[in-house]
Formats: structure tokens, sequence, C-alpha cells
């Protein structure tokens, strides 16, 4: 299957992407790092005819401890998960999990965002992060 014409949208702010997710619907997909949602064209598991670009919204980026929790942005690459400081200390599993994760050029364009919303059956940091939830309760 070909990628269908789709219509390209780049919202500036987290409000605007959810509001262009709420009125757009199933005909939308959210467009992190790419790397799933392509293939999953070709493989016919995706037909949305709207992509919503998030790389414009800033505060989908970054690791940061805040309130006592660390808090990975959506928009944070496998390779920043990987390379973490703040990850290792407070879940050295999902950066080892993320450093394991395909090649360098992928893991320097995957999300982890994108690992857990696109579902991906062998997508490693959501198992990471569950194993460790369980692990440390």
């Amino acid at each position: 299957m070909s990628i269908p014409a789709l219509d390209y949208h780049r919202p500036a702010t987290l409000a605007e992407a959810c509001e262009l997710g709420r009125r757009l619907g199933p005909e939308a997909v959210f467009l992190a790092g790419g790397t799933e949602i392509l293939p999953d064209y070709h493989r016919e598991r995706e037909s949305a005819t709207h992509l919503i670009a998030l790389d414009a919204i800033e505060e989908l980026r970054g690791i940061r401890l805040a309130d006592g929790q660390l808090r990975i942005g959506a928009l944070t690459t496998l390779a920043q998960v990987a390379a973490s400081p703040e990850v290792r200390a407070w879940c050295p599993v999902l950066a080892e999990a993320a450093a394991a994760i395909a090649s360098p050029p992928i893991r320097n364009r995957a999300t982890i965002g994108g690992n857990f919303c696109r579902a991906v059956p062998c997508a490693v940091p959501p198992s990471a992060v569950t194993r460790s939830a369980i692990v440390s309760t």
C-alpha cells in the first residue's frame, strides 16, 4: 500500500494539538518520531488522512525531576532516555531498554511517547517501565 494523500498539521501548543485530535478524530494520527507510523501505512495498519506533527511543542520534550517524580516528555528520543543520568538513577531498566532498541539512527529519531502510544508489540520501554513500577512497589 502506498501512503494516502495526507493533510499535515503542525500545532504550536499542546492545547492546539489536542483540539485538532478531538476535531479530526480517527482520521488523524499524531506524529512524533515517525519510526512506526510510516511502516504502519505500508503494512496497512494505519489509514488516517491527517498527520498532526508534534515536533514544535517544546513542553513535550525533555527529562526532568519534579515533585519527587521522573518526568519524560513524549517527544524525548530513546537515545536521550538511554543517555540521561536522571533516567539511569531513577529507572535504570528503562535506560537499558532504550539503549538496546534498534540502531543509533532509530534511537535518535524514535520517541518514548511513540513507543507507548503506537503500542508496538516489540517496544521495550513500556515493558521496562511496567516491570520497574512492579519491582519498586
